[in-house]
């Protein structure tokens, strides 16, 4: 089972009714679990495969366990690293406001 802090590959479980999907069907998407319940996991992504901003800014998005695939693509300290300033340009924000 999958626990907050955990790399994931979301691959929909929609494009295996797709005979040969093109990159924009697979909508592959790389992220990291937040949490977990008996019956949720709770993600929040990347807006591509560079990892540079999150997609899902303002909550983490319940996903569908199947649709998962465990799939470590930077190291622990880097996504660390990337929330932490992405919480840091967000209270910059919300301090000019």
């Amino acid at each position: 089972m999958y626990k907050p802090g955990d790399q994931i590959l979301y691959i929909p479980s929609s494009i295996l009714d797709i005979e040969a999907p093109t990159t924009e069907q697979a909508c592959l998407e790389f992220g990291f679990v937040t949490s977990v319940n008996e019956e949720h996991v709770f993600c929040r992504f990347w807006t591509d495969h560079r990892c540079e901003e999150l997609r899902t800014t303002s909550t983490s998005e319940s996903v569908n366990v199947n649709d998962l695939i465990p799939y470590t693509y930077l190291s622990s300290v880097e996504v660390e690293e990337k929330i932490f300033n992405w919480i840091f340009k967000q209270k910059q924000y919300r301090s000019i406001l």
